[in-house]
């Protein structure tokens, strides 16, 4: 399906997927949109299953899960692009305030995940199992009640390069960033005035993480 200008807003569903729900095999396009205020058991404004989603140029803002992962965006297994979004001020009681990203290699490119919050982890976005790609997001002001206030790397190989981790909290661990196993590239990053309230105020790497590392921590 192809969607220029859609507004999927206010809608709500007990298990998943408030403002759409895409299954594999199919391919969204959506752009210029706004994905706003939905609720879901999880996956609050989309949940992607094995599916391709192209999401440009929109908007994924004050979506809430209610009992689940993804309060934002829920991409399991999924490929495509999200490019030049913002998602902000979601929230949710698990992990990925504002993306929660299981397995697949899905492509963040140019995005502001900013102000989101998640209970257990992963305030602005968690991948589990993940070859995602995060390149030149601006991750700011998000919020974990548990660790990772800004990206929480779960057993995952992600590349995040050339973006802006600034201002994320943490009440546990890892303010800007925590990275719990895996194999991630993490290059080129500005890290900046990120807090925690036990350890790794910018980044905190534990469990046998075997990271390729060259950012800027101030």
């Amino acid at each position: 399906m192809s969607g220029d200008g859609l507004s999927l807003t206010g809608n709500a569903v007990t298990n998943s997927g408030g403002g759409m729900y895409l299954s594999g095999p199919a391919t969204a396009t959506i752009a210029a949109s706004a994905l706003d205020g939905n609720a879901a058991g999880s996956g609050g404004a989309l949940t992607s299953y094995d599916a391709t989603l192209y999401l440009s140029g929109s908007s994924v803002s004050t979506n809430t899960s209610n009992n689940g992962w993804g309060a934002g965006l829920l991409l399991s297994n999924t490929e495509g692009v999200v490019t030049s979004s913002t998602v902000s001020g979601n929230s949710g009681p698990s992990h990925g305030g504002g993306i929660f990203c299981n397995g697949g290699s899905i492509e963040f490119l140019s995005n502001s995940i900013e102000r989101n919050s998640a209970t257990l982890g992963g305030g602005g976005a968690f991948t589990n199992g993940s070859t995602a790609t995060f390149s030149g997001n601006v991750v700011s002001g998000n919020h974990a009640s548990g660790s990772a206030g800004g990206l929480y790397i779960l057993n995952s190989a992600p590349t995040v390069a050339f973006s802006t981790i600034s201002t994320n909290t943490a009440a546990q661990s890892g303010g800007g960033m925590w990275v719990y196993g895996g194999s991630p590239v993490i290059e080129d990053n500005a890290v900046s005035g990120n807090s925690a309230g036990w350890s790794g105020g910018g980044i905190r790497f534990t469990n046998d993480t075997s990271a390729t590392a060259n950012t800027a921590l101030a």
